[in-house]
């Protein structure tokens, strides 16, 4: 794509080394990925999980109010409404659900990964788009971990034991 750093950014896969080289780091992704199997995923079904519209906002130099900071198209025009109204519209965003096709749904790492609707919007994938990238990154991290994971047939990542 023109004007994307998606071409120049480092591979999933020399990210994972650089993890390695950095103690710091790799202890806290040890920490992180080696938590009891049950923190690891949220299946809830809602496609923002993150703390988007509930603790903070954005506000763009032409006054549109994002919910997330990734995501353009979920703006509330200030300059046609009260703040007020924005904010309480954020609370519809916020139980807006995901396609129940969504491979992240069933993601036994989704907690780990970091992908979000925002993530994946920014991507190009749309709001209910896998972040490939991401999941490449979070199953090679899972896997220096031990964790035995596989694909399943609409390509989250589940537990090979499961």
């Amino acid at each position: 794509r023109v004007g994307s750093t998606v071409g120049t950014r480092l591979s999933p896969e020399e990210i994972l080394e650089a993890d390695r080289a950095d103690p710091d780091r790799w202890e806290a992704l040890r920490r992180e990925f080696t938590r009891p199997r049950a923190t690891l995923s949220r299946k809830n079904g809602a496609l923002f999980s993150c703390q988007a519209g509930l603790s903070g906002f954005h506000v763009t130099p032409y006054g549109q109010l994002l919910f997330c900071h990734s995501i353009d198209t979920l703006a509330f025009d200030l300059r046609q409404g009260p703040f007020r109204e924005g904010w309480r519209r954020f609370g519809e965003i916020r139980r807006m659900q995901a396609a129940p096709e969504r491979a992240c749904n069933d993601c036994d790492l989704n907690q780990v990964c970091r992908s979000c609707a925002g993530y994946a919007y920014l991507e190009g994938a749309g709001l209910m788009g896998r972040v490939d990238y991401l999941h490449r990154l979070t199953q090679l991290r899972a896997e220096a971990f031990g964790l035995k994971v596989r694909e399943d047939e609409r390509g989250a990542l589940v537990w090979a034991d499961a």
